[in-house]
């Protein structure tokens, strides 16, 4: 074989081989593009995915957001209503307080007007007992005011002026008057009759 037909040989075979790496080349080709068609198509349903799950992320924030919002009311409230309750408790404390010094002081006070009942009580048991004894007094002074009266006087007193075989003298008082105390010349503040 001559020089010139081997290089024709071997350029047909070259050229056969470069052939074979085209069609090579564009299989990859078209295998890369349907990968890329199918990555594109692939993005495209990730950034769909991907927005659904942004407007999930804002739903779930915003409802967050409200949820920390009524969270932080409720607390708020709770601690109004703490607040107040505490503030009720002072206040019926304090009322407590003044009850039991209100009470202290009634006990006190009663206890107080014990004593003073107690001491006027016996007050009166001895004024009763001075009276009872001036009664007494009084009544000795009467008895010996009349066992002394003169006779006269005691007739005038005990028959009336009928007795006294018409006399002019007159009864000191009425007969009902001589149920009290008659005064005499001995004894000035009257006989008991």
């Amino acid at each position: 074989m001559s020089n010139a037909s081997r290089i024709n040989t071997e350029q047909i075979q070259a050229l056969s081989y470069v052939e074979e790496e085209v069609e090579i080349v564009k299989q990859q080709e078209k295998t890369l593009k349907s990968e890329i068609t199918l990555l594109r198509s692939k993005l495209a349903n990730c950034e769909t995915e991907l927005l659904q799950c942004k407007n999930k992320i804002r739903l779930v924030m915003d409802e967050l957001q409200m949820e920390q919002r009524a969270q932080s009311r409720r607390n708020e409230s709770r601690k109004q209503i703490e607040r107040n309750l505490l503030a009720e408790m002072e206040k019926i404390q304090h009322d407590i307080d003044l009850a039991k010094q209100s009470a202290e002081l009634h006990h006190l006070t009663a206890e107080a007007l014990k004593k003073e009942v107690a001491t006027l009580e016996g007050a009166i048991i001895e004024k009763k007992k001075q009276v009872e004894h001036l009664v007494t007094e009084m009544k000795e002074a009467n008895l010996q005011s009349l066992s002394i009266a003169p006779p006269e006087e005691l007739k005038h007193i005990f028959e009336g002026p009928n007795k006294m075989g018409g006399s002019t003298r007159k009864m000191i008082g009425s007969p009902r008057q001589l149920e009290n105390a008659v005064p005499t010349n001995k004894n000035p503040h009257g006989v008991w009759v």
